[in-house]
């Protein structure tokens, strides 16, 4: 059986790597499950997790204070980038997937100048702008994930004061039947 970390290597050399060139990228870093490619304006970091998922990835940072690296199907996407199929394909041996993924990025890098886009880019900032709204939404989402198991611990545990402490700043935010638990736990305080 063939070293799957080198296939992946490999197949970056023999698609990747003369048409990274030509856009203006060096190879700049290489270690096991790591390809690092870099050019005036940003880098490509590819990535296979040869020791535990065998998932593998490719990023687009820059070289800035901030070190934030964008998916690449992300950045493609920006780009203007349709994507017509699931880029994992059940069934299909992991060797195949590698290889297959890397020829389409082979055809999106010669499609899409990459090495053009800087830290400064419309692009980036959107993409900026959109990792921070998700970001946020994620954050409140944890937030509420967690004010909702709060209150309803305290519904479950019968402690009525602090369960009305803490719905009434956010009862909006809750299903009705949440009103009506806050209509008896009134009740039950007085």
């Amino acid at each position: 059986m063939q070293n799957i970390e080198q296939v992946f290597k490999n197949g970056i050399e023999e698609h990747l790597d003369s048409i990274l060139n030509m856009l203006g990228y060096t190879k700049s870093d290489e270690w096991k499950g790591f390809v690092k490619y870099t050019s005036e304006n940003n880098y490509l970091t590819f990535v296979f997790d040869w020791n535990r998922s065998y998932e593998f990835y490719c990023s687009l940072g820059f070289i800035t204070d901030s070190e934030i690296e964008f998916p690449i199907n992300a950045v493609f996407t920006k780009l203007g980038k349709k994507y017509l199929k699931s880029e994992l394909e059940f069934g299909t041996e992991l060797l195949d997937r590698i290889l297959n993924w890397i020829i389409d990025l082979q055809k999106d890098f010669q499609h899409f100048n990459l090495a053009e886009i800087n830290s400064k880019s419309i692009i980036i900032e959107e993409l900026e702008r959109d990792l921070t709204i998700e970001t946020e939404e994620y954050n409140r989402n944890l937030q509420f994930n967690q004010l909702k198991n709060d209150i309803d611990k305290a519904w479950e545990e019968n402690e009525y004061e602090l369960f009305i402490e803490k719905i009434e700043k956010s009862l909006s935010d809750f299903p009705k039947s949440y009103a009506k638990k806050l209509s008896i736990a009134k009740k039950r305080v007085e």
